[in-house]
């Protein structure tokens, strides 16, 4: 392959970007982060484009790890990414593999007519920032450390997510009202858990007033077994933490009508790439 004539025709890196976190959470079998801290990205092959549009693949995530390892040859263990990292991975990816601006098709909430727009991927890159987990949320005489998800728990949990959402759709169905109430709570009761094992998830360490606890276990046996009153500033908190790294709605003027609104853009390889 060395010797290929052909070999000055190949691919070559479309843009560098730095990742939001500086690569400081990771080791180098996870990053090699270069002296600059840009990482060069590739445009997508034909093979990439077929992966990441095989549905099982996407599902459980093998496309998007293949496909981000062959795109960024710097990342070497995309399931260690953060989820603050990995979305600005897939903008640069979908970024270096157009021409142009990223289309966007929307309806205008005004007129209702539907209308294509153009998005500048560059300039949203340029908006990732890191999120600051430093600060400890103080829960009576406890202290907090919260941390981002990987992207192999966020995969994990999507997967349950579905499966739950698989059952509750599924209650229309099912013939005997005793029956669907069974399916119902059990749903329910399924739900509440994964709420909870996310959460578990998103916190790196309770410190008490004598000791420190990082045991997963024993952290979400306290969030089962806490006031509600402490579990609601603990699930609110930690959501405030994700939402800080979701993606501002687009400024969108209708080509319809000329009505102004905002247009939410899904982060995601399987609408993203779509």
């Amino acid at each position: 392959m060395s010797n290929n004539p052909l070999k000055q025709y190949f691919r070559t890196p479309s843009l560098y970007f730095k990742l939001p976190s500086g690569g400081k959470h990771y080791g180098a079998e996870v990053v090699e982060v270069p002296e600059n801290d840009e990482l060069a990205v590739y445009p997508m092959t034909n093979l990439d484009e077929i992966a990441i549009r095989t549905p099982d693949a996407l599902f459980n995530g093998d496309a998007v790890v293949r496909v981000i390892k062959n795109c960024v040859p710097a990342i070497k263990n995309p399931w260690e990414l953060n989820n603050i990292d990995v979305e600005a991975v897939i903008i640069a990816i979908r970024a270096a593999s157009i021409e142009g601006d990223y289309e966007m098709e929307s309806d205008c909430p005004s007129c209702k007519e539907d209308g294509k727009y153009g998005i500048n991927l560059t300039a949203l890159l340029m908006e990732k920032k890191d999120i600051d987990y430093s600060k400890r949320l103080t829960v009576g005489s406890l202290e907090i450390k919260f941390r981002p998800l990987t992207y192999a728990e966020i995969n994990r949990n999507s997967i349950k997510q579905f499966e739950v959402q698989r059952i509750i759709a599924t209650l229309d169905s099912v013939e005997g009202e005793e029956q669907k109430k069974k399916m119902l709570e059990d749903g329910i009761n399924k739900m509440n858990d994964l709420t909870n094992d996310i959460v578990t998830q998103c916190i790196d360490y309770i410190k008490t007033p004598e000791t420190m606890v990082n045991d997963k276990q024993f952290i979400k046996e306290f969030l089962v077994n806490c006031d509600s009153k402490s579990l609601k500033a603990i699930r609110e908190y930690s959501a405030q933490l994700r939402e800080q790294n979701d993606t501002k709605p687009i400024s969108i003027k209708c080509v319809n009508c000329g009505h102004d609104y905002k247009q939410p853009l899904q982060l995601n390889f399987t609408d993203f790439f779509a």
